[in-house]
């Protein structure tokens, strides 16, 4: 057993007011990808050499990527897999399940940036977050057709709009009629 990630996954357990099993079983689904990667690549995880692309965590993103690139998995877990290794690396440091002296080089960098976020009512704000130099980019969804309001809904064409109208017109029902 991976003691250390076992003490992770409790600690995330007793850390939530109500932890989601499906939450902790995702995060550990994760770690267990990872344990894969070290135990077929003959690493340790604690393994943080000066130079940054032969870290454990650097040679980890490269395979991730490697299998974005291959189509073997979507961006998206890619970047969620990566996540709960930061993640992982930060909880085990902070709380004392491994000691500072124990990494004899940081597992990433970490930056704050700026980013735009939109509310529920269409205004926008900046919210300062910080990232990693591991993250994995999404890319953006074209979603140019749709409206966005949260939902994926696409405009009527004009003769769709009229064939509406139409039928409206030729309703019973006086709600319906006092849209046309």
């Amino acid at each position: 057993p991976w003691v250390e990630a076992n003490l992770y996954l409790v600690g995330r357990l007793e850390g939530s007011y109500e932890p989601s099993m499906e939450t902790i079983k995702s995060v550990a689904d994760d770690l267990v990808n990872y344990r894969r990667f070290l135990e077929d690549s003959g690493l340790d995880f604690m393994h943080f050499p000066r130079k940054k692309g032969l870290r454990v965590t650097y040679r980890y993103r490269h395979e991730l990527n490697r299998q974005i690139n291959e189509g073997l998995i979507q961006a998206s877990t890619a970047s969620r897999r990566i996540s709960t290794i930061v993640n992982f690396y930060k909880a085990i440091k902070t709380k004392g399940i491994v000691g500072q002296d124990d990494f004899a080089n940081m597992p990433f960098d970490e930056y704050e940036r700026l980013v735009m976020a939109k509310n529920s009512f269409g205004g926008t704000k900046l919210l300062k977050v910080t990232s990693t130099d591991l993250a994995i980019k999404r890319p953006k969804q074209d979603d140019s057709e749709y409206i966005s309001d949260g939902e994926k809904l696409k405009p009527l064409s004009h003769s769709e709009q009229l064939l509406i109208i139409q039928e409206l017109q030729h309703t019973t029902n006086i709600e319906m009629r006092l849209i046309c």
